[in-house]
Formats: structure tokens, sequence, C-alpha cells
């Protein structure tokens, strides 16, 4: 089952790749991503360099490849995210405050942690270094876990998150699910613990967004309705007033 697992887990790492497609389409088509943390962007691409020099070390393709992807992607959003914030903010954009635009995210981006064992003849030097190796992989994984938190907790304070992309989302959780199923199958502990724990940020991140995307989408229609209500009394005391100068000017 070593090579089907290990197939998963390279599968389950580029869906987490790919996630970040439909967040940067969306993100170029509104010209916004005020309800992306910034501070999730810097930890998500450091992390996931650090990630690349775990699979290097280990001569791990399964990690190197996909992480190679998934970096180019999260540095492409990075500046995306940069750039927009300066310079994109599009005309008749609303939001609850300058920290969120109408728009619509996701992960929420995220990672891809293969811990496969290379089949190849190992090294000596390569297996001195394993355990600083193994060491350096687990820090990374917490390290782009916790990248969540500060998205969490600023869709949180913004109550939005029409800037997060629900493509992006689904991609992203999805390919947390195979990650998981790969490393506890390969029984690799130091994959499928941090995992599990991004998967439940990932999750509650997902949940934020179905909320406060039903919240907002209820206010609106509810000042719709308001507005309506407010033109039709408008109306109707436009009415009663020009009614005693109808009168007036009738001929007798």
């Amino acid at each position: 089952m070593g090579v089907a697992f290990q197939t998963i887990g390279m599968i389950g790492s580029f869906v987490i790749a790919s996630s970040l497609v439909p967040q940067m389409h969306k993100v170029y088509k509104t010209k916004s991503a005020k309800d992306i943390s910034l501070r999730f962007q810097l930890l998500y691409c450091f992390g996931i360099g650090l990630i690349l020099i775990y699979g290097f070390g280990e001569d791990l393709w399964p990690i190197y490849i996909p992480a190679s992807v998934e970096e180019l992607a999260g540095l492409v959003m990075l500046g995306m995210k940069l750039y927009y914030d300066r310079y994109g903010v599009k005309p008749g954009a609303s939001g609850a405050n300058d920290e969120s635009h109408a728009l619509e995210l996701g992960s929420s981006p995220l990672t891809r942690r293969s811990e496969t064992k290379f089949t190849g003849v190992t090294s000596t030097e390569n297996e001195a270094m394993g355990p600083a190796f193994n060491i350096l992989g687990l820090v990374d994984s917490f390290m782009i876990s916790a990248s969540l938190v500060p998205q969490i907790i600023k869709v949180y304070q913004t109550k939005r998150a029409k800037d997060l992309s629900r493509p992006f989302q689904l991609l992203y959780v999805a390919g947390l699910v195979l990650m998981v199923v790969y490393g506890l199958g390969e029984s690799l502990w130091s994959i499928w613990i941090p995992v599990v724990i991004e998967l439940a940020g990932g999750l509650t991140l997902q949940v934020m967004k179905f909320i406060y995307d039903r919240r907002e989408a209820k206010q609106a229609v509810d000042q719709n309705h308001h507005d309506g209500d407010f033109n039709l009394d408008a109306d109707a005391l436009e009415g009663s007033n020009a009614a005693p100068f109808r009168l007036f000017l009738t001929p007798k």
C-alpha cells in the first residue's frame, strides 16, 4: 500500500497547491484583497519555503515538487495582495471598514506535507541529517497551520469573508483530507498530526465564511426592502401634498 498512499499524498499536495488558482482569479477579477490577512500570507510563504528545504534535504520529490508549485503560487498571491491593497480599490466598492471590501476570498491557501520516504539509496550524510530535516518538516507544518490563526481572527473582527474564494476553501479542505489519509496510511505522525490541526482551522474558516456571507446577504435584502418602503412612503406623501393644489386648480 506504500505506493498508493504516496500517490494519495502527491495528489493531496497538488490539490492544495491548485486551490490557490481560484483565489488568485477572484482577487484579479475583484481587484480587492482586503479580507485576506497579510500575516497569513507571509507565514504561509515562509513555511512553504522551509518545507522546500526539508524536501530537498531529504530528497523527497513528492514534497519538494508540489511545494515548489505552491510556493510560486503563494508568492504571486502575496504580490497581488500588496499591489491591490495599495492601488486596486475597485470604484464603487463598499465594505464594513477599511479592512474589508466586498469580495469572496478563500484559505484560506494552504499546504502540503507528504513525508514519503524516498525509495532510492540514502547517503550517510542524509541519514545523519535525517532527524534534523524531520524536525524541520514538523515545525514547518505547524507554522503553516498557525498561519490560519491571523486569517481567522481577521474574518472574526471584520465580520466578512467576501474576498475568500469558496472554491479555494473547498479544494484546500479536500487536499488536507487526502494528506491526513496519506499520513495515517504511512504511519507518519509528523504529517497527520499537524495536518489534522490545519484541517480543523480550515473547516473553522469555511464555517465562518458561510455564516458571515449569509448574514451579509440577509442584511442586503433587508436594506433593499427598507429602501423600497421608504420610496413608497415618499411617493404617498408627495401625492397627498399635491392634492390641495389639484383641487384649487380644478375649473368650476
